[in-house]
């Protein structure tokens, strides 16, 4: 695992920069760290307010799905868990039938202790307040699926999971090849989404480009020309959100899509990133980032599944995914290597804007290049524009300017950096 930073500045001068990050290099394919919220939001997770726990005493009663033929030894009472898992760490079989810590898989716990996972919810809801009782939860499936975004943020990998040697549900986005695409995905949002990253894994562009169709059909895609961008009314889980935009991020690394294809995608991908931003849940006192609820009801609570899917989202495609606020104030370190760096521009008003992306160390411009953003009058859609960089001096600061030139009116999305191929 490679530890490195970058140092970046928005405008044409130079800045003061408030702190030095020290990041890790994501050990899962096609995902990255986003920054700032989604690392605030892995902070959360990890955090008090969050999921991750060090397990004592685990125990496996009762299961929460109805299991044919039935367990007497583990009968289904989904009632009675919520109420044991209160305040006991439990477990049970997920909807897949595997059961956190079984390695031998006999149906029966292998261990109870011995390491820290993530529980289903802590109960915290709008503004971080506490709604209800905590689900002590720690399925396999929501760890498996977690492990991803342990490793894409450089954090403590979950305990308890071992290989079932059949199929899991998380592989496509884990990058694994054990995996059955579902039969009838076209009514389902996430099934879609994930038999299309299985469809990229495998190389099927055609056909996850036609699953990541159905799946923003379904969350009912309306294009608003005044706001330039995608409203979602069919929209109910962030989780299903989350797992198209990751998909859709994956499409945009496809050198085969066509030019027409690739603008389709990432306006989608530009106006699901913006909704996931507007709906990370923030603490009504400290104004913190935490994560994400499940849905849009003023019930619906943060839990671990749809946090990882959004984080993750966010960060999806790249080495690292930087907001303009986060890459104004802080500096970071790369390792020597080749990378690109990706802007995201539209103009505000058309038909045309000038602007340049520079890559400079204290020595002097690694790179410089001017771009040219084109809109239509009443209709500005967002493009991507790169450049390609060396880093031959191993953990020299680097700095990445964005300037506007004679005072263009632009707006800039986040700045991705990528590992050259």
């Amino acid at each position: 695992m490679r530890s490195f930073s970058l140092l970046v500045a928005l405008g044409l001068g130079g800045s003061a920069f408030a702190a030095t990050r020290e990041l890790s290099e994501s050990t899962v394919p096609r995902l990255g760290a986003h920054l700032p919220q989604g690392n605030d939001a892995v902070e959360h997770l990890y955090g008090e307010l969050g999921t991750w726990r060090e397990i004592k005493d685990l125990s496996y009663t009762v299961n929460y799905y109805e299991i044919k033929p039935p367990l007497a030894e583990h009968p289904f009472d989904k009632g009675a868990l919520l109420r044991i898992a209160r305040d006991r760490h439990t477990t049970a079989l997920d909807a897949n039938r595997i059961l956190l810590t079984d390695a031998n898989r006999d149906g029966e716990l292998d261990a109870t202790s011995g390491g820290a996972a993530f529980m289903e919810h802590n109960a915290i809801g709008d503004g971080g307040d506490r709604k209800g009782w905590p689900f002590h939860q720690f399925w396999f499936d929501d760890n498996d699926f977690a492990q991803s975004l342990a490793r894409a943020y450089a954090r403590p990998l979950p305990w308890g999971l071992f290989d079932p040697g059949r199929p899991l549900r998380w592989s496509p986005v884990a990058g694994r090849p054990n995996y059955t695409p579902y039969p009838s995905a076209h009514k389902y949002v996430d099934q879609l989404a994930l038999n299309g990253m299985h469809r990229l894994n495998t190389k099927n562009l055609p056909a996850a480009l036609r699953d990541f169709r159905d799946a923003v059909t379904l969350l009912q895609a309306k294009y608003d020309d005044a706001e330039g961008r995608y409203h979602y009314p069919g929209l109910t889980s962030f989780y299903h959100l989350g797992l198209t935009k990751i998909l859709a991020e994956w499409l945009l690394r496809e050198a085969r899509l066509s030019r027409g294809e690739r603008a389709e995608i990432l306006q989608h991908a530009r106006s699901q990133h913006a909704l996931l931003l507007t709906h990370q849940v923030r603490h009504r006192v400290s104004g913190a980032r935490l994560g994400w609820k499940s849905g849009l009801k003023p019930t619906d609570l943060i839990n671990t599944e749809t946090t990882s899917a959004s984080a993750l989202a966010l960060g999806a495609g790249a080495l690292w995914t930087l907001e303009p606020e986060d890459f104004v104030a802080n500096d970071y370190r790369l390792p020597e290597g080749r990378y690109v760096a990706e802007i995201e521009a539209r103009p505000k008003s058309g038909p045309q804007a000038t602007f340049f992306l520079r890559v400079r160390q204290a020595t002097g411009t690694l790179r410089v290049q001017r771009f040219e953003v084109e809109g239509t009058p009443g209709q500005t859609k967002w493009q991507r524009f790169s450049i390609p960089f060396a880093q031959r001096r191993g953990r020299v600061p680097l700095k990445f300017d964005v300037g506007e030139t004679a005072n263009e009116a632009i707006e800039f999305g986040p700045l991705r950096i990528f590992a050259a191929k």
